[in-house]
């Protein structure tokens, strides 16, 4: 073969190879693409749409967040994710701990949670002391313009109802003649002699509970009438009429004459829908205080009532309001006085368990809108100093055990005992 035609026939076939070794590498080129494309995870979302998957996240009940969370969101989740039960909420609301806001130009940055002991899972850890402040710590807002749900009856309906005496009641004499006589009283329209029977009936050992239940709903009926409404009754001992002169203001006439009372009190009772604007010449009434409460931890209830034991060594029952307490028993059982500058409205709070911060007015803040603080006022008491009354926004844990040993009210039961509980002079006996 010449050499010419060798050198061709050679160059050929190095072409040949060269073109089946490329389509070659071609062909495993796109294979191991196939394999890495096939094994890849998803690409994080982007920040726009990952907040908003993480916010439906976090108010989710059974949903987990994918992604970490910043320290913040979890605190916030965790508390969001308890309150679906009722042990959770418990422990996702601290029912003691507040942080005092004197208003919109008082701020207080968060601070990160100290870790939680055993101990501070039992009991309200202790709160941010309030700072000296002036008696007015809220700008006034109108108080409801009518008396609470429970008064909205009329005389003609507290006489249509009530405990039967004689023969329908179940307790012993004497306890059943004064029920009787009472329920005589009530029907003729003479509330404060009823008032005054069915409360010795109410206190008296031998009187049965069924007709216990039936004398409180019959007493605060009356009372509905004979203290939460614009009308004194004759020769009533709690309220007096006062004509307002140049000058006045609700607080005004609340301190001058010594009432024991919030001024806020004497706009619910005189239906004023503007307590910034009375009259001179206008007639108000005045309901006295003091006033106390009994809390009774087996009936989930609590009594109010006014005054100093008569003479049979009896206060007089004012009304009765549900409550919830500490889970687990934790409510403590003694005596207390409502503490001094302890009365606050919309209260700012800090959850200890989490660190995160409820400024004043947040609709989701844990304590509702009121809250009064409690000091011990025996032995039995003495290492309870951080416990007081408030209100919530889970009424479904009212009758439960889902606190952290406080007492939770409903929002307008809250109000009223924040308007008749005085600090200071106010007793709360928690009883088993």
């Amino acid at each position: 073969m010449p050499r010419s035609s060798y050198l061709m026939h050679r160059r050929s076939r190095r072409r040949s190879i060269r073109a089946i070794a490329g389509v070659v590498v071609l062909i495993a080129g796109l294979a191991a693409f196939w394999w890495v494309s096939a094994g890849r995870t998803p690409e994080p979302v982007v920040a726009g749409h990952g907040e908003e998957m993480l916010e439906h996240t976090v108010g989710a009940t059974n949903v987990a967040p994918t992604q970490p969370l910043p320290e913040s969101r979890v605190a916030l989740a965790d508390q969001r994710s308890n309150r679906q039960t009722p042990a959770a909420a418990a422990r996702a609301e601290e029912d003691a701990l507040y942080v005092i806001d004197m208003g919109a130009g008082a701020t207080t940055s968060p601070t990160k949670a100290a870790p939680i002991t055993e101990s501070a899972r039992t009991a309200p850890v202790t709160p941010e002391r309030p700072a000296a402040a002036a008696p007015e710590r809220t700008a006034p807002a109108p108080a409801p313009t009518t008396t609470p749900s429970r008064s909205a009856q009329t005389p003609e309906t507290t006489r249509a109802t009530g405990p039967v005496g004689g023969a329908g009641s179940l307790s012993p004499e004497p306890v059943r003649g004064w029920i009787a006589d009472a329920t005589a009283l009530a029907n003729a329209g003479r509330l404060i002699e009823a008032r005054k029977l069915f409360n010795r009936a109410l206190h008296d050992d031998r009187a049965h509970h069924a007709d216990r239940d039936v004398i409180r709903a019959r007493m605060g009926a009356i009372n509905d009438e004979l203290i939460f409404s614009p009308r004194i009754a004759n020769n009533d001992p709690i309220s007096v009429w006062y004509t307002v002169a140049p000058g006045d203001t609700l607080s005004r006439i609340a301190h001058r004459n010594n009432t024991k009372v919030d001024w806020r009190l004497i706009q619910r009772i005189n239906n004023i829908s503007n307590p910034s604007r009375i009259t001179v010449g206008q007639r108000l009434k005045l309901v006295r205080g003091p006033f106390h409460a009994v809390v009774y931890k087996h009936a989930f209830r609590l009594d109010l009532y006014h005054g100093e034991p008569d003479e049979h060594g009896n206060r007089l029952f004012i009304r009765s309001m549900p409550v919830g307490l500490g889970e687990t028993g934790s409510t403590p059982v003694g005596t207390f006085i409502v503490r001094p500058d302890s009365k606050l409205i919309d209260p700012a709070w800090r959850n200890p368990r989490t660190g995160e911060f409820f400024p004043s007015k947040a609709p989701d803040n844990p304590l509702g809108k009121h809250w009064v603080g409690l000091d011990p006022a025996d032995d039995a008491t003495a290492r309870y100093t951080e416990y007081g009354l408030h209100g919530t926004i889970e009424p479904h844990s009212i009758g439960q055990e889902m606190s952290m040993g406080c007492v939770r009210l409903l929002a307008d039961d809250i109000a009223l005992i924040y308007e008749v509980m005085t600090e200071r002079v106010s007793t709360v006996i928690i009883m088993p």
